[in-house]
């Protein structure tokens, strides 16, 4: 194992760990993980390193290294916009609006991301769940900014590429735009969150089949979701981390924008939760 892969094994993720607390504080109030959560945008912002990438200063993926990663400043700039409307703080917004703006730089003309710049030192070409983190990621700011035609133009371009390449005809959540194995839960689970989210009918109808897909091919009877499926051999670990944890949240997240569309009087039943007759 190289130094860079080391050292990006045993660096916990301080993005997503942190947006936990920040999700706390806003479903609980509590002060105490709003704190939490300023303290590991501080550390973000002082601790991990810059790089200069053509002109933008994108940051690296942990304190050790100068690897840029796309969807971790996706996640980054999502997570300071997020936490700025809690904090006022205008340092934030700034740095949000920067790092917004690399992740525009980073798309290419068909509307995809590599996972790292430059492309060349990338070791995945066009992804599945990290392309979600980064339409997760420019969803939050489109929400922000309704008005900024730029930045919907880049979430749609996005959203359509992920949809039209990034999927089987059946639902199954392809590892990249060119490479069907493995299929992932991870990618079952972002994709579910990052679809339903959306207001484009194509995507919607897509969770509706990596929802099916997934509870047929990846659910086990005793209630735990694998892994992934390979092409010649299958992982079944009940891993908590990469599949429970994930699929759970998918699962949260597709039951609340059910529960979303019947109180506001929209069609339910999607991908049969929550139906009502």
């Amino acid at each position: 194992m190289s130094i860079r892969a080391a050292s990006r094994a045993i660096v916990p993720d301080p993005v997503r760990t942190q947006r936990a607390f920040l999700e706390h504080h806003e479903l609980t109030g509590a002060t105490w993980s709003l704190d939490v959560a300023a303290d590991a945008a501080a550390y973000i912002r002082e601790g991990i390193n810059v790089v200069d990438v053509d002109g933008f200063e994108a940051y690296a993926y942990t304190p050790y290294d100068e690897f840029v990663v796309i969807n971790a400043n996706a996640l980054a700039a999502a997570f300071f916009l997020r936490l700025s409307k809690r904090t006022d703080d205008e340092g934030l917004t700034d740095r949000a609006e920067e790092l917004f703006e690399f992740v525009l730089h980073a798309q290419d003309d068909g509307g995809a991301w590599y996972y790292s710049m430059p492309a060349s030192e990338s070791h995945l070409s066009h992804d599945n769940f990290h392309t979600g983190f980064v339409l997760e990621s420019l969803r939050e700011y489109v929400e922000t900014y309704p008005s900024d035609e730029r930045v919907r133009e880049a979430y749609e371009d996005g959203l359509d590429f992920f949809v039209r390449e990034l999927f089987e005809d059946d639902g199954a959540p392809k590892f990249e735009s060119d490479r069907s194995y493995p299929y992932d839960a991870h990618a079952s689970a972002q994709a579910i969150i990052t679809l339903v989210r959306s207001d484009d009918d194509d995507a919607q109808d897509v969770a509706d089949d990596v929802y099916e897909w997934t509870m047929e091919h990846l659910y086990d009877e005793d209630g735990y979701f694998y892994r992934r499926i390979g092409r010649f051999f299958d992982d079944e670990t009940p891993y908590i981390r990469w599949s429970q944890g994930w699929m759970t949240l998918a699962l949260a997240t597709l039951a609340r924008e059910a529960a979303s569309d019947v109180e506001s009087g929209a069609e339910s039943g999607r991908l049969g939760v929550g139906e009502t007759e």
